[in-house]
């Protein structure tokens, strides 16, 4: 059975770092391109959860979800103070 490099990073997203890279080890076997194309989606989804949590998250600070009304100008978004506004959606 053969999986795509798709299959592989959702099915180990979730799993400690040992027996995620024993599963890509089976499921890639030999095929170099396989396993590369797997680790550049894990990467890439690694990079996007870093990206999306907070300072605070990452501090075990707790963290509350962003309504517009905390965005005015003044106000303060996890180590950031608003200072003006840019625009707004339609």
């Amino acid at each position: 059975m053969s999986f795509s490099p798709r299959d592989i990073a959702t099915r180990v997203i979730a799993m400690d770092l040992a027996s995620r890279d024993e599963y890509i080890r089976l499921a890639c076997g030999d095929d170099r391109e396989l396993k590369q194309a797997v680790d550049q989606l894990l990467a890439l989804q690694d990079s996007a959860t870093i990206a999306q949590t907070s300072s605070k998250a990452r501090t075990g600070l707790p963290v509350r979800p962003i309504r517009s009304a905390d965005l005015c100008a003044g106000s303060v978004v996890d180590d950031f103070r608003i200072i003006k506004g840019l625009g707004r959606g339609a």
